[in-house]
């Protein structure tokens, strides 16, 4: 099995060594110009290159036997009853600034208060502290915490819920998946992204469409299985130190709970999906896509699209060759052991190794942004 660790590893290696040597510096999140460097483009690709084939080498020569397989669990404390409802309350009172901002806030993009929280704040700073504190997210979350509790009043005034539906096994994760494509492609493609009554409107479509799906199959399932931020933010949150079981805090070993990561229909993909969002966005400012994105645009431009419409089909269509590419890698990888291996089956092998593209999804999301959050 040492092996077959140290082929997968050489792939992974490659293939994310491939990804840096192409793009340039990464756009600033759709929000503002692209960033620059201090050091020429090509010697910063290139280092990048060199530094993730040595550090894969390194992992697969000297980290050949797992050592985090096994969560060990050492309780720090109680939490207090009432912190989980105050965190609730905040994310509340901050998603209803969400939509005041964007209806009746300043419409500049620049000064508006909901760009900058939803695409900066929120959608890579949610990940940040997920890896530092654990789910925190879970706790924070507006919709979990208005669905629980619209459950509390509704059974003190002396409402009846019905039980909830079974969760269909064969849909599994890919409501994340989905969800995640339409975030990537609003912040990355749309042109009118940075609209504040957009923002707000599709903020107020997302919850009625949460709290739908909670009424119908449970809070805890739906937040678990099929809301593609609770999804996302609990996978990265794996990476952490820290973990909350029945308001108890325990301190982990970090890393340790990915291996734990349940495998159900679509888990993959939503873990590929978070790889070729981010590989996009980086790659959409390299020379490949800066040579070839304008083709694109200029064969719709030529079915008739507008400008705009031209832009955002090419643009579509380089995420999904974003996410295609990162997907053939693994999957180069997982045929590679299979031709090794015949005892284990593709999906087999595809499931056994996912959870180590987890620690990459979020190196590539705090190389790409760490220097836009602070």
């Amino acid at each position: 099995m040492q092996h077959h660790v140290r082929r997968l590893a050489a792939l992974c290696g490659a293939a994310a060594a491939i990804e840096a040597a192409l793009p340039a510096a990464a756009s600033a999140h759709g929000i503002s110009g692209r960033a620059s460097l201090p050091v020429p483009a090509w010697l910063f690709a290139w280092a990048a290159a060199f530094v993730l084939v040595i550090s894969f080498i390194a992992l697969s020569t000297l980290w050949s036997s797992p050592r985090l397989q096994q969560t060990q669990l050492k309780r720090l404390w109680r939490l207090p009853p009432w912190l989980v409802p105050l965190c609730g309350l905040i994310g509340i009172a901050l998603f209803a600034l969400v939509i005041y901002a964007g209806y009746e806030g300043v419409k500049s993009f620049t000064a508006n208060f909901d760009p900058t929280f939803i695409y900066v704040i929120f959608w890579v700073g949610v990940p940040v502290v997920s890896v530092l504190f654990g789910d925190v997210f879970s706790a924070f979350s507006p919709w979990r915490a208005l669905a629980r509790a619209l459950r509390w009043a509704g059974s003190r005034i002396g409402v009846r819920w019905s039980q909830p539906r079974s969760y269909p096994n064969w849909l599994g994760r890919w409501p994340v998946v989905a969800g995640l494509l339409a975030f990537g492609w609003l912040e990355l493609i749309y042109h009118g992204h940075d609209n504040p009554s957009l923002l707000a409107s599709l903020s107020l479509a997302y919850l009625v469409v949460m709290l739908a799906g909670m009424a119908l199959f449970g809070i805890e399932t739906w937040t678990e299985r099929a809301d593609p931020f609770g999804a996302y933010f609990n996978l990265l949150s794996r990476l952490a130190l820290f973990e909350t079981r029945d308001r108890v805090l325990y301190l982990r070993r970090p890393l340790s709970a990915v291996a734990g990561l349940k495998m159900e229909p679509g888990t993959v993909a939503m873990i590929l999906v978070a790889l070729g969002i981010t590989t996009f966005d980086g790659a959409s400012n390299g020379v490949v896509w800066n040579n070839l994105g304008p083709h694109i645009s200029d064969f719709f431009s030529s079915l008739g699209a507008g400008d705009a419409a031209s832009d955002e089909l090419a643009d579509s269509i380089g995420l999904l060759i974003a996410v295609a590419v990162v997907s053939c890698f693994f999957w180069l990888g997982v045929v590679g052991m299979r031709t090794v291996s015949l005892r284990f089956g593709r999906r087999e092998l595809a499931h056994t190794f996912a959870h180590t593209l987890v620690p990459i999804a979020f190196a590539y999301v705090l190389a790409h942004y760490f220097s836009l959050l602070i």
